[in-house]
């Protein structure tokens, strides 16, 4: 009997072949993110979910786990540069001013203008006594037109105000 004069033979035979491969890749549970689906296992969090979720965090002041969640945000998407821009926050609420330039480096990095980072920047060197640094931020900011340059010339006013009455 010839295979070729019966094309739904053939199509039956493909189907035997295949069908044990494409059952076991169906049937493994993997998820596109990289979860298992089974039950009691930890879904695998998106960068955008890890970032939210350290925000939620930062806004409660547990800024320790929050960090975590933003550097598994940066970890996940390294082009994240909002992650870390808040890594930088989160490191100055922790007093560790020069990891916090660095992150706001590295935000800034990935994304030149990103005001927010050049505005925390500037008040993580005024909490390290470093107006000049500061000044540096706020020029860009007010070059660029943007309204963080108003916040941070406030921080700047306050911090010259408390060390001039000192």
């Amino acid at each position: 009997m010839s295979v070729s004069g019966r094309p739904g033979i053939l199509l039956f035979i493909l189907a035997l072949i295949l069908a044990p491969a494409a059952a076991f890749t169906v049937g493994t549970g993997t998820s596109s993110a990289g979860g298992t689906g089974s039950a009691g296992s930890t879904p695998v969090m998106t960068a955008d979910e890890l970032y939210n979720k350290g925000v939620a965090l930062s806004d409660a002041g547990r800024h320790p786990e929050a960090l975590d969640q933003f550097q598994k945000a940066a970890a996940a998407r390294p082009d994240f540069a909002e992650a870390y821009n808040m890594i930088g926050f989160t490191y100055r609420k922790l007093g560790r001013l020069s990891l916090s330039v660095q992150s706001y480096e590295k935000a800034l990095k990935l994304r030149p203008q990103f005001a927010e980072a050049h505005e925390y920047m500037g008040e993580t060197y005024l909490a390290g006594g470093d107006l000049l640094h500061a000044m540096q931020q706020y020029i860009y900011l007010k070059n660029a037109g943007n309204s963080q340059a108003q916040e941070l010339w406030e921080k700047i006013a306050d911090y010259v105000g408390t060390k001039t009455r000192a």
